[in-house]
């Protein structure tokens, strides 16, 4: 019996001088936004339905530079910017504006989207880096989606 009591006495020594681990939460926001702001571009897409097999594919140049910005502030502001260039000469360089939303519960990021639509688009957040994410959003069918495929950009 005395050895079991040594093994615990121990085993409780060891335990108090050890220090308690640091838990620091992972911060979504801050791997969208960093520090101030930060930029995202698209590089890529699949298109899948309903038991048809995925296509990826490409955007145009003109749509593939746009730069979709996050800010880190209280408004949690966004901006989609035109890039370098454009499909239209005329086509402004501010493309769309508002703010963004996470929900971390169920991994939804609802942003500025005007590829897609003219109002913020709820999206899944699939995978996300400090230089690359992935968001999908699915058709009402909820069997289609989209899937993009982000990754940083440098802001002037």
């Amino acid at each position: 019996m005395k050895k079991y009591e040594l093994a615990i006495l121990f085993m409780l020594a060891t335990a108090a001088c050890t220090e308690p681990p640091e838990v620091i939460p992972y911060d979504y926001p801050k791997v969208f936004t960093g520090e101030e702001k930060k930029g995202w571009t698209i590089r890529s897409y699949q298109y899948t339905e309903e038991g048809k097999a995925t296509i990826t594919g490409q955007l145009e140049d003109c749509i593939a530079d746009d730069l979709y910005i996050f800010y880190n502030n209280a408004e949690r502001r966004m901006e989609v910017l035109e890039g370098g260039k454009k499909c239209d000469p005329d086509d402004p360089n501010l493309i769309a504006e508002g703010s963004w939303s996470f929900v971390n519960t169920n991994a939804t990021l609802t942003i500025p989207f005007p590829l897609l639509a003219d109002f913020p688009l709820p999206f899944i957040v699939r995978s996300v880096e400090e230089d690359r994410m992935t968001l999908e959003i699915f058709f009402s069918d909820g069997k289609s989606s989209y899937r993009f495929n982000f990754r940083v950009a440098e802001i002037e």
